[in-house]
């Protein structure tokens, strides 16, 4: 074998080489492309039920506050019977 030859295999085996580099390299892109992908999808899944969630405790909060509401007047009202009921008590104590 003489040097062409050697220098022609040489550059055929690096040639080779550098194909399947090239090969595992694409395999590598692609798998990475669909990984991100799939990490894209969950983000997004994972964002709408965060909206979701926000929008349900929304409206959970103006419930709440709605019946705080309530409750705050109730009490309110059962204040004033309370002092109107003493009111009552003392003058009865004094008619005795």
């Amino acid at each position: 074998m003489n040097n062409e030859e050697k220098i022609y295999d040489l550059l055929e085996k690096v040639y080779t080489e550098l194909q399947e580099t090239k090969n595992e390299l694409n395999s590598f892109r692609k798998d990475t492309n669909k990984r991100f992908d799939t990490l894209e999808d969950k983000v997004d899944s994972v964002s709408n039920k965060l909206d979701d969630v926000e929008a349900s405790n929304a409206n959970r909060h103006i419930i709440i506050n709605s019946k705080l509401e309530k409750i705050n007047k109730n009490i309110s009202t059962v204040e004033e019977v309370t002092a109107k009921n003493w009111t009552d008590i003392i003058e009865l104590k004094k008619i005795k």
